[in-house]
């Protein structure tokens, strides 16, 4: 049944719920799909939206999920009901990257508009927490520590940025030469930074010091 997983035409963004049960697709078609991750089945299918689909993610509850979009929209779902609940709408830019906070309802979004804006979807209001300012071009990866205190973000302008969740304010950047960086992952402790980059390669870090610790490339883990 993978063949039924092939959007029409082409997946952007995937994201996989926390207990594997569920994977979330969003596509060129301007639709977002929950399925079954072990029968590839249509879960809830064919949200329409209003332009192509270029980041999703799913709440740690499993209750709701995001989508981002070129439109410069974030639509956050429920998941049980199928519908939006909440449309957020600051950016002015497309949509290139979303992730939930692993411990509240807390959302971050990078944009082409080159920032990063954390939102409280527990707030009744829509307007953000946060818009995080420092990067000179689009924002391609944000992803929260598993602690949900810091938020990594990565951009086209070959740099990695730590900020406080709680604050918003900006605890270290890390200065990736020339390497444009296009995706993100924190280590289950936190203590370890992964980006990708397109350059090929995959740095490791130590997001707080600053350091490159090692660095795989070609299937080749270099020290």
């Amino acid at each position: 049944k993978s063949k039924d997983m092939a959007h029409e035409g082409g997946a952007n963004a995937v994201a996989i719920s926390n207990d594997g049960l569920m994977i979330l697709t969003g596509g060129n078609d301007m639709k977002s799909f929950l399925w079954n991750s072990k029968t590839c089945d249509k879960l809830k299918g064919g949200l329409k939206h209003n332009d192509k689909v270029t980041a999703v993610a799913i709440n740690m509850n499993n209750k709701y999920y995001a989508t981002g979009c070129t439109d410069m929209k974030i639509r956050v779902m429920d998941i049980e009901q199928g519908l939006p609940v909440r449309i957020l709408s600051e950016h002015t830019g497309a949509i290139s990257s979303l992730t939930y906070n692993p411990i509240t309802d807390y959302i971050a979004s990078g944009s082409a508009d080159n920032t990063v804006k954390i939102w409280d979807t527990n707030l009744k209001n829509k307007s953000s927490q946060f818009t995080l300012k420092g990067h000179q071009k689009e924002v391609k990866a944000v992803v929260f520590s598993p602690d949900g205190k810091n938020l990594a973000s990565g951009s086209l302008d070959n740099s990695i940025k730590i900020w406080d969740v709680s604050t918003g304010t900006l605890k270290n950047t890390l200065d990736a030469g020339s390497k444009s960086i296009t995706s993100l992952a924190f280590s289950s402790d936190g203590k370890y930074l992964a980006s990708g980059s397109t350059s090929g390669k995959v740095t490791i870090w130590d997001p707080y010091a600053g350091t490159i610790l090692s660095e795989l490339s070609a299937g080749k883990f270099q020290i």
